[in-house]
């Protein structure tokens, strides 16, 4: 029984030490982790703060390119009601007749402003109108397509 009692405690010791030792490397390998997990951070936040620099070194620009997309948008919307008005203003100089919706030919309903082809046989095709904006209750003409010809247009 000797035999066995001390091969038992030879075993134990040597199990104590075995995992003595790997507790021993676990520790270094828990500190190897966090170094390596602290520097990745470290990276991470120096990455993070060049990107937050660029970007705030990028908002003047972008700031000032929506400034001009803003400005250009205006003065195209301006030219456009320009346009409109002189075109309103020489249809008034020219004395034009007003267009019967219900009587007028294709090439008339043309000659309309913002009207074509398309709009003038939508037109023709729901005739007869009661009102000029029944072409749009019937879907003749868009809401806007009748307000640039509302004063242009009669049903009698």
């Amino acid at each position: 029984m000797r035999g066995a009692k001390e091969f038992l405690l030879f075993g134990l010791s040597l199990g104590l030490v075995t995992g003595t030792a790997s507790c021993g490397s676990k520790s270094e390998a828990q500190k190897t982790v966090e170094q390596e997990t602290k520097a990745a951070r470290e990276r991470a936040k120096q990455a993070g703060d060049e990107i937050s620099d660029k970007v705030k070194n990028a908002k003047p620009e972008l700031n000032k390119a929506g400034e001009k997309v803003g400005e250009a948008a205006r003065t195209v919307a301006e030219d456009a009601k320009a346009a409109a008005r002189g075109a309103e203003d020489g249809w008034e100089k020219g004395k034009q007749p007003l267009v019967n919706l219900n009587t007028a030919k294709e090439k008339d309903l043309v000659a309309l402003p913002g009207i074509g082809p398309r709009e003038a046989r939508r037109i023709i095709a729901a005739r007869p109108y009661k009102d000029a904006h029944e072409t749009v209750k019937r879907g003749a003409l868009t809401e806007t397509e009748y307000e640039g010809i509302q004063n242009r247009v009669t049903t009698r």
